[in-house]
């Protein structure tokens, strides 16, 4: 376990000196906050900016709290700041192995599965946060600008959201073994999270496990205060699906090593 953390904490001084732990916090504040402004000045901005005759008249519907909030979830955090997330994390391990970095922790006693769950846990850690800030970001001026909104649904939509943003950083993390280059890894960590999406909304009869679902479950909490239909079974799979990921990494990380060492 003193191993463990030593390596954690080399992965949060890497957080430190890319300055990660500032600037990804920073996005995901932005994010959540410009969602509920824009809606409530559209009609003043349109009016302003949009060219229109002195005379018009621009009537926007009313929406509710929990509209607002659905939207900015679906529109802000699950589309862009997926992928801001993404490119945040591409370089986990491409970046130390292109660096030589990796060999010279590997060379030594040092576990292969403390290796990749030390910096599963700093991302995992860095992308909760950033996404905690950012969503309470987005409540607070929700509330101040359309309303409260419930907070016990507020709470279980974040975790759920939380749970596939995890999802998220664990298959980005291992697409960062598999390859050294961080453009390969940035796009098909984003090709396959768009694929599941997809997948998820066009035969929903059979992709009723998929991870994808969380931001579904997390909204329709927000809009209705019950869980939707396959809502454990969607848990259960995110959890078992970052479980086998992180195995899947950590073998293919041996499999590195040794060809390094059959090599020399």
């Amino acid at each position: 376990m003193k191993q463990w953390w030593v390596l954690f904490k080399k992965e949060w001084l890497e957080l430190l000196r890319s300055y990660k732990i500032f600037w990804l916090p920073i996005v995901f504040i932005l994010l959540g906050l410009s969602q509920p402004i824009v809606l409530y000045y559209l009609s003043d901005i349109l009016q302003m900016y949009g060219d229109l005759p002195a005379e018009s008249v621009i009537s926007i519907p009313n929406q509710s709290s929990v509209e607002v909030l659905s939207a900015t979830i679906s529109g802000q955090f699950d589309q862009i700041g997926l992928l801001i997330l993404v490119l945040g994390l591409m370089g986990m391990v491409a970046a130390e192995r292109n660096s030589g970095i990796m060999s010279l922790i590997l060379v030594r006693p040092v576990s292969y599965s403390h290796y990749i769950t030390s910096k599963w846990a700093a991302a995992c850690f860095i992308t909760v946060i950033s996404l905690f800030l950012g969503y309470t970001g987005a409540t607070y001026y929700t509330t101040i600008l359309f309303g409260k909104v419930a907070i016990f649904e507020c709470i279980t939509s974040f975790l759920l959201f939380a749970l596939w943003f995890v999802f998220v950083a664990t298959l980005t993390l291992f697409f960062s073994t598999l390859f050294k280059n961080t453009s390969i890894v940035a796009a098909l960590s984003m090709v396959i999270l768009i694929a599941l999406k997809f997948l998820t909304s066009f035969i929903p009869k059979w992709m009723y496990w998929s991870p994808a679902r969380l931001v579904e479950h997390g909204i329709y909490i927000l809009q209705t205060g019950s869980v939707g239909e396959y809502f454990i079974i969607n848990i259960v799979s995110a959890v078992l699906i970052i479980i086998i990921i992180l195995a899947m990494t950590v073998f293919y990380l041996k499999q590195v090593v040794l060809q390094k060492s059959e090599a020399s």
